[in-house]
């Protein structure tokens, strides 16, 4: 572990890196702490923060349950409608001050409701600019009438 943080930060040229998100996709509890033990030798200086990805409800409250292992900061989950759009992991994250990160949130959302993404979709500019997100809201309501 030690080596692949050295490689990140030498990749990315850094100093730090502000999450690293174990995946949780695929393995056991007991090998998903080993590793999560081995990025806590990093955390807070070369890693701030560590969260899980691909997670499910069980396996976070192992963690929460878990007080020698450092606090989930987030988790990043793929947000869509066969996993319920993760309701009880999101109540559980909410509880216990993780913060949620969907990822496929709108593709998951058109699929949900059986839409084959070829009538109108919105598409906004995703700056931090208000602005140019009005702009586009403009544009878009002169567009359709």
């Amino acid at each position: 572990m030690d080596a692949l943080v050295s490689q990140s930060l030498s990749s990315l040229r850094v100093k730090y890196i502000d999450c690293v998100f174990l995946n949780a996709a695929h393995g056991s509890v007991t090998q998903f702490v080993e590793v999560w033990k081995a990025l806590e030798a990093h955390v807070p200086h070369r890693v701030r923060r560590l969260g899980l990805s691909n997670v499910d409800a069980p396996v976070l409250r192992h963690f929460l349950g878990d007080g020698s292992l450092t606090k989930v900061f987030a988790v990043q989950n793929r947000f869509y409608w066969l996993n319920k759009f993760d309701g009880e992991l999101r109540d559980l994250c909410s509880k216990n001050g993780i913060v949620y990160q969907a990822f496929g949130a709108l593709i998951s959302l058109v699929s949900s409701l059986g839409n084959d993404c070829s009538s109108p979709v919105i598409v906004l500019n995703g700056s931090g600019n208000f602005e140019r997100l009005a702009d586009d809201l403009i544009k878009h309501k002169s567009d359709v009438g």
